[in-house]
């Protein structure tokens, strides 16, 4: 079935004849990878139409048998087609996605957990009275709530069934969303108490929670996140967020909350991009900090990027961070599972830089120790997902991506233009960018930046190859987003949303993916857009940022030699 879908792989092996092990082995795992991602396409709504249409778009780029002799005539001609191909199908294919609220399966369960918290009104007053006499009638009880120390790392819990690990809970205006880490499966015996102070013998709310898995990619155990719905009564519209959030299973109320947390973003405020304000600084504050050292500041683009494992490419982070910025970047939030020393610097920089009122890029590091436990990918999609709601209030747009890859306009000088452009079709929720990888297995560096290449070990100035194949849309895309359209969102598309996803064509925006090859030895072209438009301005960014760090380890990555190449055209012949 896999071989029959993705046909350009059999066109790869005919094309070289004599193949490695080790490729044949990246083929074939990339094969049932992306089996698995139509198995969970399937399961959320695109139809076998549709994923016929993915495949037919995704065999394009090497159909026909490519060699590395195709002439520039015939390679140009076939790119016309894929775009053209693309642009049409991804129009029908998102058509297909966008249904109306009445047929999103995801949204009916949001729209029913708003008012189902609240309907079997016999139930929670129940599930209310029993804890009242645990919180208000035993006078073993503390008086005061038990406030666990504040720590960003996830906590482990007991006696909620499935539940593991806890890691925070977010205000959303109407709703606190706590992010977790289960068992997979549905859990429906989860109730949400909320409290307006730290006594606990004050009046308490009791609602029931809606708690969903995300994408789990078959481990055993899912990130997932729970939704506690408050009651929006005149009343309530008037007075704050709550403070604390306890969890309490259905099955044991006279035990109490299992965990208790408190809740962070309270004075999260939805309509503060519309309204385009930003709190000024009082007179308490530091009298030459300047306004871009703000918190809480509303910005146009907030880059999000997934956890940072044994991390220790100082060299790499700077110029992802200085990339964005050139791009329209305002903020910048990385979660720090493992990083060496030399990346702690750099990142101590860009930090000490935005408190001192020197920076207008604002880089955020939150700590993301993971449990020992089996999670795709460490956690990554936890780690999107509470990027989106920590500081989507306070963006315009969200960009999804990570260290190792650019989101390129490619006729317009920065994001702002291009989504400018984009939503002159107004209705947008997500605009979806294809994937091509920069092959990191052998030096290409950018014409007039060789000796700068090596020296800063940039990507964008060393790294000029990449394949000719560019994926399919879902495919190793990424996204940039409105988050007030965006319930769910994954590594490569938007899972629950309010709006059309618009897949950008490959003329006007791309993601330059720098790696190694997933397909050791595959047809290559030319692309030096990226070096061309911005690796002056970026030179200039680097050279500065550098001059800072001089004691800073800087890991060279840019090979020496063309071994790999080498041994390519040795195969081939």
């Amino acid at each position: 079935m896999a071989l029959k879908q993705f046909g350009h792989l059999k066109c790869y092996v005919c094309a070289f004849g004599s193949i490695t092990t080790g490729t044949l082995f990246v083929a074939l795992l990339y094969i049932v990878q992306t089996d698995r991602m139509h198995e969970q396409l399937q399961g959320q709504g695109f139809g076998n139409q549709t994923l016929q249409e993915l495949n037919h778009v995704n065999e394009k780029p090497l159909r026909g048998q490519l060699t590395r002799n195709q002439s520039l005539e015939k390679n140009s001609r076939l790119k016309g087609e894929i775009k053209l191909d693309v642009t049409q199908n991804s129009r029908k294919i998102y058509q297909k996605k966008d249904r109306t609220l009445e047929e999103r399966r995801w949204l009916e369960s949001v729209l029913k957990a708003r008012e189902e918290p609240h309907q079997d009104l016999v139930a929670l007053d129940k599930a209310r009275q029993q804890l009242k006499k645990f919180y208000h009638g035993n006078i073993s009880a503390p008086g005061q709530l038990h406030i666990p120390d504040k720590t960003p790392d996830f906590k482990a819990i007991s006696g909620l069934e499935s539940i593991l690990y806890v890691h925070a809970a977010l205000w959303q205006g109407d709703n606190v969303r706590i992010s977790i880490i289960k068992k997979r499966g549905k859990l429906d015996n989860i109730l949400c108490v909320f409290w307006y102070s730290s006594n606990q013998r004050s009046n308490f709310t009791v609602v029931k929670a809606l708690v969903k898995d995300l994408q789990s990619y078959n481990f055993e155990n899912a990130c997932a996140y729970i939704k506690c719905f408050l009651k929006l009564d005149k009343e309530r519209e008037k007075s704050s967020a709550p403070v604390f959030v306890g969890l309490v299973n259905k099955k044991t109320l006279s035990a109490g909350h299992r965990i208790l947390l408190p809740i962070e973003n309270r004075d999260m405020d939805p309509d503060r991009v519309n309204r385009g304000t930003t709190p000024k600084i009082s007179k308490d504050d530091n009298k030459n900090s300047k306004p871009t050292s703000v918190k809480n500041r509303v910005v146009e683009f907030t880059v999000c990027i997934p956890a940072m494992f044994n991390y220790r490419k100082a060299a790499q982070l700077v110029e992802k961070l200085e990339m964005v910025r050139l791009l329209g970047a305002g903020r910048v939030v990385l979660y720090d599972a493992n990083i060496a020393p030399n990346v702690r610097s750099v990142l101590r920089l860009y930090t000490q830089e935005w408190a001192a009122g020197n920076e207008t890029l604002e880089v955020v590091v939150h700590s993301w120790k993971l449990p020992q436990l089996r999670l795709h990918y460490w956690g990554q999609v936890a780690a999107i997902e509470d990027c989106l709601y920590r500081y989507g209030w306070l963006s315009k747009y969200m960009v999804f991506d990570d260290l190792d890859e650019f989101i390129i306009p490619l006729q317009h000088k920065n994001w702002h233009e291009l989504i400018a452009e984009r939503e002159l079709s107004p209705g947008y929720g997500a605009f979806m960018f294809r994937s091509s990888v920069m092959n990191q297995d052998h030096a290409s560096p950018a014409k007039g930046f060789e000796i700068e290449a090596r020296k800063y070990d940039s990507l964008i100035l060393g790294f000029t190859q990449r394949d000719d194949y560019v994926y399919a849309p879902l495919l190793r895309s990424k996204l940039i987003v409105n988050p007030r359209k965006i319930e769910s969102i994954g590594v490569h598309h938007v899972y629950e949303g309010y709006g059309a996803t618009d897949v950008i064509p490959l003329d006007q925006g791309l993601v330059y993916h720098y790696r190694w090859p997933i397909l050791p030895c595959g047809p290559e072209v030319k692309d030096n857009r990226v070096s061309t438009r911005f690796g002056k301005s970026l030179l200039v960014r680097l050279k500065s940022i550098w001059s800072k760090l001089r004691d800073v380890q800087i890991v060279k990555t840019i090979p020496r030699s063309n071994s790999t190449r080498e041994t390519c055209y040795k195969e081939m012949n």
